[in-house]
């Protein structure tokens, strides 16, 4: 390599590194400004952040749209902003979006979808969604195209995991608490909680290069696999749904007898909701999302 090539690619290095410092400083700046509640402070500096693809910072900028901090409360504005650093493999982002789904705030309500972002945050190690994942695992739900079992046994792994592995430790000892209830309630089976403790063991929390489609992609192929084996029973005539457009899919009130006890969380922990518009965990139970 001649002289010249190498001065120049010192000088694009330089820039690059040049640049990056520039970008964390803009960062820790308008992260420095969100704790304050200055939030005219916080847009300018993470504005330019989240349109230069900064996941970090278009979360803290989804969460001033989706409060109205400092701009017009705006949902819609936020789950763009939540998507597109989930794009970017950021689970904070992750667990924000499958709220918004779950609930239907800014976007439709699609309980599969939520699952999927739930679900993926935690198996990337995000400790707080699996914690939630373990709930819906635990309460399951029932739509007009969705049937999620109720899963013992699914939860009881995933509440091992969340109590072994993060950060929190209040949010671990609850964990630890309901994964015990469920054995001394007899949900699952011996055989059952083995197999779970097993894997618990051996867990590690996977590498983004896992997943290769969007929960919108994969909720998309299994509603228009379903509604093509149902029109060629000649079941129904509903077009399939548009390549890029989700229905809006909620789960179905649960029945509950007047009889029935109460299984699962200890008391103290968190229930099962059973409003259809909000599978899985009440809002309680919904960690905040991250400032990162």
């Amino acid at each position: 390599m001649s002289k010249k090539r190498i001065l120049i690619a010192l000088a694009t290095v330089g820039i690059a590194a040049l640049l990056s410092t520039q970008a964390f400083a803009g960062f820790l700046e308008g992260k420095k400004a969100y704790d304050k509640a200055d939030w005219m402070t916080a847009i300018m500096n993470l504005r330019p952040l989240a349109e230069a693809g900064d996941a970090r910072a278009a979360v803290l900028l989804g969460n001033m749209y989706l409060d109205g901090h400092g701009v017009k409360e705006d949902a819609v504005e936020a789950a763009g902003l939540y998507h597109k650093a989930a794009l970017a493999n950021n689970t904070d982002a992750m667990v924000a979006l499958a709220v918004l789904y779950q609930k239907g705030r800014g976007l439709d309500v699609n309980i599969p979808v939520s699952r999927g972002w739930y679900e993926r945050a935690a198996r990337l190690g995000n400790q707080p969604a699996a914690f939630i994942y373990a709930l819906h695992l635990f309460g399951g739900s029932k739509g007009l195209r969705f049937d999620f079992k109720p899963d013992p046994a699914g939860a009881y792994k995933w509440l091992k995991i969340v109590s072994q592995h993060g950060p929190d430790k209040k949010l671990a000892a609850t964990s630890g608490n309901m994964a015990d209830q469920i054995v001394a309630q007899k949900l699952i089976t011996n055989d059952e909680m083995v197999a779970a403790d097993r894997d618990v063991e051996n867990w590690k929390a996977e590498m983004p290069e896992s997943f290769t489609k969007t929960p919108e992609d994969i909720r998309l192929e299994e509603l228009r696999e379903m509604i093509a084996k149902e029109q060629a029973e000649q079941k129904l005539t509903d077009p399939l749904p548009e390549l890029g457009k989700l229905p809006v899919e909620t789960a179905e009130p649960k029945k509950k007898k007047s009889s029935d006890k109460p299984k699962g969380p200890p008391p103290g922990g968190h229930a099962v909701t059973e409003k259809p518009a909000q599978d899985g965990p009440p809002e309680d139970a919904t960690p905040p999302v991250k400032t990162p």
